[in-house]
């Protein structure tokens, strides 16, 4: 039998939704670490969007430096323009 060693590494999983991005740090069992989270606000440009993400991002690499990070996934819910 084979199983996966949920402490070799770490996943990345972004939600983005119509008023917040929401960014989590995983375990390889899908077991959340850490989660940020931070309001859309006024802007909701693309490149505002994708500011606030990397930004959440970069807090979350910085959690635990000495584990790998193997992924990252994002999800939106609706229509997409």
């Amino acid at each position: 039998l084979l199983a996966i060693n949920r402490a070799a590494g770490l996943d990345i999983g972004a939600k983005l939704t119509r008023n917040e991005v929401i960014v989590a740090l995983t375990d390889l069992g899908a077991d959340v670490v850490e989660q940020r989270s931070r309001p859309i606000g006024d802007d909701s440009s693309p490149e505002a969007v994708i500011d606030i993400l990397g930004e959440l991002i970069d807090e979350l690499r910085s959690h635990p430096p000495d584990r790998r990070i193997f992924g990252f996934g994002l999800g939106m819910a609706g229509i997409i323009d």
